[in-house]
């Protein structure tokens, strides 16, 4: 199994900017300070900013998987409900891309299934629970440059990236 729901999330750091230039800054006034050109003020908020940035991952609530793959299918979970596809009721597999990167994201991959089921999962969580992977070991014909022409977009686009054969005729209620 890629992944479980509910499964604690690996703390990321976000703001490498802001607590290296906070660092910076500390340090550049720490000298100056103790060289006599500058008082320890600057100096000595600069490094609290310095050390808030460096505790942040670890003072706010860690977050869980909202994505499982696994040899049924995939189902992922958000604050508006729960959605889940079967593998064997998948029957066309979408990236959509947005303008939205690289502060926000961008990239979704769509599993359209029959009988309107279906999911949506951004690429963050893909990347993680390794689903275009488990697509490519299931779905035979996924065709690799429209994935690759896809995580290269930068606007919003639609990029179907396998369709089962004779799927075209069914019109699923997109997720």
């Amino acid at each position: 199994m890629a992944s479980k729901l509910g499964s604690p999330l690996a703390r990321q750091r976000s703001g490498h900017v802001y607590l290296f230039a906070a660092a910076g800054v500390a340090a550049v006034s720490a000298f100056g300070a103790f060289h006599g050109r500058y008082g320890w003020g600057v100096s000595e908020w600069a490094a609290g900013i310095t050390v808030f940035l460096y505790l942040l991952p670890w003072l706010t609530p860690r977050r869980r998987e909202n994505v499982q793959v696994d040899d049924t299918g995939v189902i992922v979970v958000t604050n508006k409900g729960r959605d889940a596809v079967r593998w064997d009721e998948v029957i066309r597999a979408r990236i959509i891309t947005t303008s939205a990167g690289p502060w926000g994201e961008d990239v979704f991959f769509v599993l359209e299934g029959t009988g309107g089921k279906g999911c949506v999962v951004p690429h963050d969580a893909a990347a993680r629970t390794k689903l275009l992977q488990e697509m490519q070991a299931r779905f035979e014909g996924i065709n690799d440059r429209k994935v690759i022409e896809a995580m290269g977009s930068t606007s919003r686009a639609t990029f179907i990236i396998w369709e089962k054969p004779g799927a075209a005729n069914e019109h699923p209620s997109k997720p």
